[in-house]
C-alpha cells in the first residue's frame, strides 16, 4: 500500500511540474519566397548603333598590320525567340578607314559590311550567341579605291536587356577576306546599342 501511495505521489508530482510548465507551439521557419526567372522577349526587328575597334594584317607573302583603328558602325536585324534558343539574322556597316600601319590613305580598308546569322540561349535578360556570316567591301592599293573584298566571318558576343525596349552587348568578329590575291585577316571588338520595334 505504501509502494502505491509513493508512485502514485510521484505521478502527481510530475503531472504539475509539466502543467506549470505550460505547452509550447512550435515556432515554423519563416518561408522567404524566391521569384522565378523569367526569359525576356528577345524576338523581333532591331536596330542600333555601335563603337568598333578594328585590329588585324594583310598578308602579301609577309604581314603587314593595320593601325589599330576606331570606327562608328550601324545594323539592323531580325531575332527569332524559340523558347530558350534565338536565332537572328543582322547587316551591320563600319563607317570609316582601317589603313596598313605606315601606308595611311593608300593601303586599306575603305568600306565594310557584315551580313551575319546567330544562334543565341536565353538566360533572362542575358544572351550570349555565335554568329557565321559573309564580310564584303573595298580596298584601297597605292591610292586607287574600289578593289572588291570579301570572306567569311565567325563571332561571338553577348547582348543584356536594359529594358523591353533597349539592349547593349559586346561582339567580336575575326573575318578572313581576299582582295585581288591578297589575304585580308580584318577582327574587331565592338560595343553595341540597340532599340527593338
Amino acid at each position: 500500500m505504501k509502494n502505491i501511495l509513493k508512485i502514485a505521489a510521484v505521478f502527481s508530482l510530475s503531472a504539475g511540474t509539466a502543467l506549470a510548465g505550460g505547452y509550447s507551439e512550435p515556432v515554423a521557419e519563416p518561408v522567404i519566397p524566391v521569384a522565378p526567372m523569367v526569359d525576356a522577349d528577345w524576338g523581333g526587328f532591331y536596330a542600333g548603333l555601335g563603337y568598333a575597334g578594328f585590329f588585324g594584317e594583310a598578308d602579301y607573302g609577309s604581314d603587314y598590320e593595320f593601325k589599330d583603328t576606331a570606327n562608328p558602325m550601324l545594323f539592323a536585324g531580325y531575332r527569332l525567340d524559340k523558347g530558350k534558343l534565338v536565332y537572328g539574322l543582322e547587316l551591320a556597316a563600319s563607317f570609316g578607314d582601317v589603313w596598313e600601319d605606315g601606308y595611311t590613305d593608300s593601303y586599306g580598308v575603305t568600306a565594310l559590311y557584315d551580313l551575319k546569322a546567330s544562334l543565341g540561349y536565353d538566360m533572362g535578360k542575358f544572351l550570349p550567341y555565335i554568329s557565321l556570316g559573309y564580310s564584303f567591301g573595298d580596298y584601297m592599293f597605292s591610292g586607287n579605291d574600289g578593289y572588291d573584298m570579301d570572306g567569311y566571318l565567325v563571332g561571338l558576343g553577348f547582348d543584356y536587356a536594359i529594358n523591353d525596349k533597349f539592349t547593349a552587348g559586346l561582339s567580336y568578329d575575326y573575318r578572313d577576306m581576299d582582295v585581288d590575291g591578297v589575304d585580308v585577316n580584318l577582327q574587331s571588338v565592338a560595343l553595341k546599342l540597340a532599340y527593338t520595334f
